[in-house]
């Protein structure tokens, strides 16, 4: 349930989501200043929201208005520069790097809880195949981002070149706190492992 509430952007309260070709809208999970995580299409709303109006409404409850931005009365939600926003979830304002949302990082610990929660489901439906041939994948190699079916995967761990790489069962992602560790963990710097 924890988990659950992670993926949701706390402006929308829509679920976040892996970028996909058909998917136009930006829902990838980003990093405000404070540290506060918001769906990349919020952050955009937010940003060109109604300065000529005067108004910026609100992003949990669109019917209300907050206030002027050119007086700043009002609740304090509006931005006085144009090229800075106010985080919705503490109203601390965060400049706008490079002038687009695309300019705040996005929440690498929220997408890879995307891309397990994914792949687990498609694993759970049958659709998660090997690479190397079309049986149902068992194993995940954390360097290579694949997806292996056993006899592929003693092949990976046995393989001179790829021996030292960390495999990790799929039915054990999200059950196993280990593997979610790994999984974080790797992410960050494959040469340095115990940094």
């Amino acid at each position: 349930e924890a988990l659950q509430a992670e993926l949701i952007c706390p402006a929308c309260n829509k679920a976040y989501d892996l970028p996909t070709e058909e998917n136009v809208r930006d829902k990838r999970p980003r990093v405000l200043p404070c540290l506060h995580t918001v769906c990349g299409e919020c952050l955009e709303q937010l940003a060109k929201e109604d300065v000529k109006k005067k108004t910026i409404k609100c992003p949990r409850c669109p019917e209300k208005m907050l206030c002027c931005p050119g007086c700043n009365k009002g609740v304090g939600y509006a931005p006085k520069n144009p090229e800075v926003l106010r985080c919705p979830v503490c109203r601390r304002e965060a400049c706008i790097p490079g002038g687009t949302v695309l300019g705040f990082k996005t929440n690498l610990r929220i997408m890879k809880l995307l891309q397990m929660v994914k792949m687990r489901g498609e694993h759970q439906e049958g659709n998660l195949l090997c690479v190397g041939c079309d049986d149902r994948a068992k194993c995940h190699c954390i360097e290579c981002q694949e997806n292996y079916c056993q006899k592929h995967a003693d092949f990976h761990d046995r393989s001179r070149a790829t021996c030292d790489h960390h495999l990790i069962v799929i039915s054990d992602i999200l059950e196993s706190h280990q593997a979610f560790q790994m999984l974080h963990k790797r992410h960050y710097c494959l040469s340095h492992p115990k940094e």
